[in-house]
């Protein structure tokens, strides 16, 4: 509330002795919401505020001659609550002042076996020393005892308040300033593995466990344009500093999966980092042909520094060995930079001929610290380092436009593409042409329609990874076959088609078709093609005092083919070996998704009583065949990945007392069903190992995937 009254304060003195003598309006609202199932579904209420209780907002306007002021506010004092006022004089100036605030609900009614430093970068729990857990067990009994975790909830809270105000003064020069500052609160689920293993027990000692991230980070974002502004050109300079914040560099945490010490481990979390960016644009109109000519030109640089931890050290003597890195440099220095230039030239020369020639270019440099380091505990030889990705890329192209008779509009455009990338040995440089033709007609003032084709190529430089083998016994030898999809030889057709009927005033009908088809050419592991259609239809019929009706549906289909190599000791994919442990595998990839919806408005009484229902039903299902080539095993296919149905209903009555008072009653209901492979069998605590040891800690991060909620609201509004 307090938001509310401090942004109002500004209205009314914005406004001082002035309400009473100019025009103005304002409409507020209040009512009771009624939720059942919300407070054990995060999913549900994921981004939003659903649980019982009053719910509010107010709308206002006032306007006195050139100067003008609105105010808005919206789910006051609740979770998701929203405000904003903005106004100003024509011609003069402008202002604006927002908060809003946006919940991000991930998990409810979670357990938690950190009992101490819960949002903290410090997590612990209660008991110290040993807890019982040996090579073999891995688990400390502290830990594994449920009896002892606390309830938790995964939750993010983000907030944004900024104010801008833009300054002319009735002249062609202009300033626009404007302030943000974004944070976030909470905690989200993390996961990794126990960075230390049991001489006893082999590598069976990593075992990933899930646990809060805390997360309490805030952006502040200061952006400064001066222009100057006429009907004949358009210059601006923009300059932008935005300084990300958060509060720890590290996560501290006690290990579950050591018993017989007390061991802590250490994970890193985002940086602090800053960015500065410049831009310069211009636009010149009214040029001959009927053109208009755009540049604009950009350079930014992100920077970071978090100290480097050198080595993990138990927290005293044990079976446990710790993991020297031997790294080089006792800070991370993270610096990259971008560089932007683009120039459009748009022109009309002839009645029915128009045309687009553009530029871009990007260069992004990567000028970080180059971190040596040993990921081997027992030679901490520094032998690794982080790769410095960056590129440039060009683009040029065009388009042309003419509009022949019958009201038949025919375009076509051309673009090439170079991108030479640093440090990406396996694909040093790709090339990409793309061009499309489309024609679009509405000869018929009740149709239109469009067929529009597109076709991209794109070739690359190779190269071999640097860490490919050149024996056919090293497991580093399969990297001389795999093509990564993002840069490999591509060949991509598209067909685009659409027609809007309008046969009669109260009837619209539209019938959408999508194709597209991808070939990668030189593919030999990883994805060789995918296909992809979708349709989509919608249609509205309206009986004018009876009713109006709405449907809609989109269907989408995807299937995706690639070649995969399983192996244990003989890695090339092309050789002899085809056997149980080492064997070709093709992956045949399916992904199906459905929507369809109706809606239905009533007016029940003219101008006097509304009714508005609506059902909406979300369909997807993906699955994968998986078939090894002869001498492999038989392959289960996996059936169910991502899969789920959602079903949603609505109903809304409104009244109308007079001109002035309003009410409505409104009622919605959801539900989700879920069968995904990745989260049917997840469970609370441990999963056991093959010999019986607790291998995983599950907190309930990931349960949340089904849920059946209803919720109703009842809402009376006045409009002074």
């Amino acid at each position: 509330m307090r938001n509310l009254k401090y942004l109002t304060g500004i209205a009314l003195l914005a406004s001082t002795g002035a309400w009473a003598e100019t025009e103005y309006s304002a409409n507020a609202g209040v009512g009771l919401r009624l939720s059942k199932g919300d407070e054990v579904s995060a999913r549900f209420t994921e981004y939003q505020d659903l649980s019982s209780g009053v719910v509010s907002n107010l709308e206002a306007a006032y306007f006195d001659g050139a100067y003008h002021m609105q105010l808005f506010a919206q789910n006051i004092g609740r979770n998701d609550q929203g405000y904003s006022l903005s106004g100003g004089r024509y011609h003069q100036f402008t202002y604006k002042a927002w908060f809003d605030e946006l919940p991000h609900n991930l998990s409810f009614n979670s357990l938690q076996f950190y009992t101490s430093g819960l949002g903290t970068n410090t997590l612990t729990y209660t008991a110290a020393g040993a807890g019982g857990a040996t090579s073999t067990t891995f688990l400390d009994t502290n830990v594994s005892d449920m009896s002892k975790w606390l309830p938790h909830d995964y939750k993010l809270e983000r907030k944004d308040l900024g104010a801008s105000v833009l300054i002319s003064m009735d002249t062609p020069f202009f300033g626009d300033l404007s302030v943000s500052r974004v944070s976030m609160t909470g905690t989200r689920p993390i996961a990794t593995a126990s960075g230390v293993y049991p001489t006893g027990g082999g590598t069976s000692g990593f075992a990933p466990f899930e646990f809060p991230e805390p997360v309490d980070q805030n952006t502040t974002t200061t952006n400064l344009e001066a222009g100057y502004k006429t009907d004949m050109v358009y210059l601006s300079a923009t300059g932008t500093l935005s300084k990300f914040n958060s509060e720890w560099d590290y996560l501290t945490f006690r290990n579950p999966m050591v018993g017989t010490t007390e061991l802590n481990e250490k994970l890193s979390l985002s940086p602090d980092s800053d960015s500065k960016k410049l831009a310069v644009q211009a636009t010149v109109y009214k040029l001959p042909f009927d053109s208009t000519f755009q540049a604009r030109g950009s350079t930014e640089e992100i920077t970071n520094t978090i100290p480097l931890e050198t080595s993990l050290a138990p927290g005293g003597t044990g079976t446990y060995t710790p993991v020297t890195l031997g790294v080089n440099e006792p800070d991370f220095k993270g610096d990259i930079s971008y560089k932007n230039a683009s120039a459009v030239w748009s022109a009309r020369p002839f009645e029915h001929l128009d045309a687009d020639v553009f530029y871009r270019f990007l260069d992004k440099k990567n000028h970080s610290t180059k971190v040596i380091y040993s990921d081997s505990p027992t030679a901490p030889t520094a032998t690794q380092a982080n790769e410095h990705f960056g590129y440039r890329k060009n683009n040029i192209g065009g388009e042309l436009g003419y509009l022949f008779p019958a009201r038949t509009k025919v375009r076509g455009g051309y673009e090439y593409e170079a991108r030479v990338r640093e440090e990406r040995t396996d694909a040093n440089a790709s090339f990409e042409k793309s061009l499309f033709a489309e024609v679009k007609n509405s000869f018929f003032d009740f149709a239109t329609a469009k067929v529009k084709y597109g076709y991209l190529r794109r070739t690359s430089e190779w190269g071999k990874a640097e860490t490919a083998g050149t024996t056919k016994t090293a497991t580093s030898y399969v990297l001389n076959f795999v093509r990564r999809f993002d840069v490999n030889e591509k060949r991509q057709n598209s067909i685009l088609a659409a027609v809007t009927l309008t046969p009669m005033d109260d009837v619209d009908l539209g019938v959408g078709y999508r194709w597209k088809k991808s070939v990668y050419d030189q593919t030999q592991i990883g994805l060789q093609d995918d296909f992809g259609r979708e349709w989509n239809f919608d249609a509205s019929f309206r009986l004018p005092e009876v009713f109006k009706i709405t449907a809609f549906a989109d269907i989408e289909k995807v299937n995706r083919h690639a070649f995969h190599r399983q192996f244990t000791n003989a890695p090339d994919p092309f050789g002899a070996t085809q056997n149980t442990t080492n064997f070709n595998f093709d992956e045949t990839w399916t992904d199906n998704n459905y929507r369809y919806g109706l809606i239905l408005q009533v007016p029940v009484i003219e101008d006097l009583l509304d009714f508005e229902t609506s059902y909406a039903q979300e369909v997807a299902n993906a699955f994968a065949d998986l078939e090894a080539q002869t001498g492999g095993p038989t392959l289960v296919d996996i059936q169910n990945f991502g899969n789920y149905r959602k079903n949603s209903l609505s109903a809304k009555f409104s009244y109308k007392v007079n001109e002035s008072l309003s009410a409505a009653l409104a009622g919605f209901w959801e539900r989700l069903r879920s069968d995904d492979v990745q989260f049917n069998q997840y469970v609370y605590n441990g999963v056991a190992g093959s010999n019986g040891a607790q291998r995983f800690l599950f907190t309930g991060a990931y349960k949340d995937n089904e849920y059946s909620a209803t919720t109703g609201v009842v809402t009376v509004s006045y409009k002074f």
